[in-house]
């Protein structure tokens, strides 16, 4: 089941070049997941009475055009088939004249907040009437490229604007962030083109995270950990 849901993008979903932001595109495609899941069920405060909660492990994000502040788009979202703990979705940004600006393939796992285990598909049943895939690669790890090995950035601690309702920093926040870290789009010279990120190990208020970064113009790749010395999110950004 394919559903719909029409926006306008507003003066807060806008970079300071004036474009539709990679991290307020994702915030509309969460918005328009929790939609699809009210009106179909389970929806979320359905799912979080049993204690359990959708969290976004991999995303790969393609973007093709510009919308700006007060541009009207229409985003779709559907389903894909799930298997093993993965439940796939898919998510299209369309502008006013059905132009596709962006779209995004995702695989998230459905957690166990009371018994702190990832919950099999084949435990639960197909959700929200999945549709055929997007045919799109979704890779499982970072790939980057051989004699290239990320270099120490910086320190980022987790703020609380940055936390959400499962107590965790929320799986948009990295894409702001990281897109702030890329030179030419910093000094506003291009736009995001795609941004692939896997989130591995979740970061919490007051955690400190240490990020570190290669690449080169058109091509950047991240990798963040926590204090601990585990993994937190993987990323490769490129530019256009």
């Amino acid at each position: 089941m394919i559903w719909s849901e029409d926006y306008r993008v507003t003066a807060l979903d806008v970079d300071m070049t004036g474009a539709f932001s990679p991290a307020a595109m994702m915030r509309y495609m969460q918005e328009t997941a929790y939609r699809h899941m009210a009106g179909t069920g389970p929806t979320e405060d359905e799912l979080r009475s049993r204690g359990q909660a959708f969290l976004l492990s991999r995303i790969i994000f393609y973007i093709y055009g510009e919308l700006h502040h007060g541009d009207a788009f229409t985003l779709r979202t559907f389903a894909e088939k799930s298997r093993g703990i993965s439940f796939g979705r898919v998510f299209m940004i369309y502008g006013a004249d059905g132009e596709k600006i962006a779209e995004a393939k995702t695989v998230w796992v459905l957690y166990d907040l009371y018994e702190r285990k990832i919950v099999r598909v084949d435990s639960i049943g197909e959700l929200y009437g999945p549709e055929p895939p997007l045919e799109t690669e979704l890779p499982r790890r970072l790939s980057i490229p051989d004699g290239m090995e990320p270099s120490p950035l910086c320190v980022r601690r987790v703020d609380y604007p940055d936390v959400d309702v499962n107590g965790h920093m929320n799986n948009t926040v990295y894409a702001g962030f990281l897109c702030g870290y890329v030179p030419e789009i910093r000094a506003g010279e291009a736009r995001v083109s795609s941004l692939y990120i896997n989130y591995s190990n979740e970061s919490k208020l007051d955690d400190e995270i240490s990020v570190s970064m290669c690449g080169s113009r058109g091509e950047w790749f991240f990798r963040t950990h926590r204090a601990d010395g585990k993994l937190n999110v993987e990323a490769r950004i490129t530019t256009v």
